[in-house]
C-alpha cells in the first residue's frame, strides 16, 4: 500500500541532493569552458553554432528567441 504523505523508507535525501548540486557544478564548468572556446572561435556565446552579426555575442537566431521568450515574460507579467 503507497501513502502519499509518507516518505519511502531507506532514502537518504541529504546524499541525493549532494549527488545533484555536485553534477551542476560539472555541468557548470563543462558549460562555461565550451561557451569560452565558442567565443574564442567566433562563433555565438548561447548556441556554440551561429556566427554573431559584428558587434555582437550572440547569433541572430539565438537573439530572436530571446527576444520571444522577454515578450512572453512581459505578457504574463501583466
Amino acid at each position: 500500500m503507497y501513502c502519499a504523505g509518507a516518505e519511502p523508507a531507506g532514502i537518504d535525501w541529504s546524499e541525493l541532493e549532494e549527488r545533484r548540486e555536485h553534477r551542476k557544478a560539472i555541468v557548470r564548468k563543462s558549460q562555461r569552458k565550451r561557451r569560452a572556446e565558442a567565443v574564442a572561435n567566433g562563433l555565438c556565446c548561447q548556441c556554440c553554432r551561429g556566427v554573431p552579426a559584428p558587434g555582437r555575442k550572440s547569433c541572430p537566431k539565438c537573439l530572436e528567441q530571446a527576444r520571444d521568450r522577454m515578450k512572453r515574460k512581459r505578457i504574463s507579467s501583466i
